[in-house]
């Protein structure tokens, strides 16, 4: 089932070729980002984004979309005013943050939303026509990279034996 969605572009991408993932975070003037990896196709940005804009996004899509859309968006991670920069609670937070992502760019007027969109770039990074360089790999190339692998294959093999071996007598 392909669902095309179109950007305030008119560009069209299709929302199976969309991923995001929340990598990591990092502290940054006293401020905790959150580290974002979307791709489209082969195409790959990271964003920095912090809780707050996480908070601002929730509330303009709550606002933007009907009702019955808006009941399904998921609730954001509660906000903590003290010790919020506990590893532990980090780590927490930034699973929590990935289901959210991962949810709301499945509800359709979520992810057809320009507000969406322009958060996670795609009005502005996102290139469908972009043009990749090919990749010239030569045959010989090709035929020495495959022995490499068969004779690292084989060397592992051979390992595995004489440990197999020595675990049984010992």
């Amino acid at each position: 089932m392909n669902i095309r969605i179109k950007n305030r572009r008119n560009l069209e991408f299709d929302l199976a070729d969309l991923e995001v993932l929340i990598k990591d975070y990092i502290e940054e003037n006293g401020a905790i980002l959150y580290l974002i990896e979307v791709r489209m196709l082969s195409q790959i940005w990271i964003l920095k984004k912090r809780y707050k804009d996480f908070d601002k996004l929730h509330k303009r899509l709550v606002n933007d979309m009907e009702f019955r859309a808006a009941d399904n968006l998921p609730e954001l991670p509660a906000k903590r005013m003290f010790y919020n920069k506990d590893i532990e609670f980090l780590k927490e937070r930034q699973k929590l943050l990935n289901k959210y992502l991962r949810f709301v760019i499945l509800i359709y007027e979520a992810i057809d939303s320009p507000i969406l969109q322009r958060w996670m770039e795609i009005d502005t990074r996102f290139n469908p026509n972009y043009d990749y360089e090919p990749i010239d790999i030569e045959k010989d190339q090709l035929a020495r990279s495959r022995s490499s692998c068969s004779s690292l294959f084989l060397e592992m093999d051979k390992y595995m034996k004489t440990r197999f071996k020595y675990v049984l007598r010992n």
